[in-house]
């Protein structure tokens, strides 16, 4: 029996892995949608290339 158990969740585990999952590529990228636009906007005039406020350069 318990054979039979174990045949049976490693088919249903088999059967789950199966699902397509989208490539990497595909998703949006976070950072160049949300966050390079607000560094560029809030933080670049302060600690972009010319100017480093505090030793940060952006």
């Amino acid at each position: 029996m318990k054979r039979a158990a174990l045949a049976l969740l490693a088919l249903a585990a088999c059967q789950s892995a199966d699902v397509e999952v989208p490539a990497v590529a595909t998703l949006p990228s976070t950072y160049e949608a949300l966050i390079a636009p607000l560094l560029a906007e809030r933080c670049t005039g302060c600690h972009g290339a010319e100017r480093a406020k505090g030793g940060l350069r952006l």
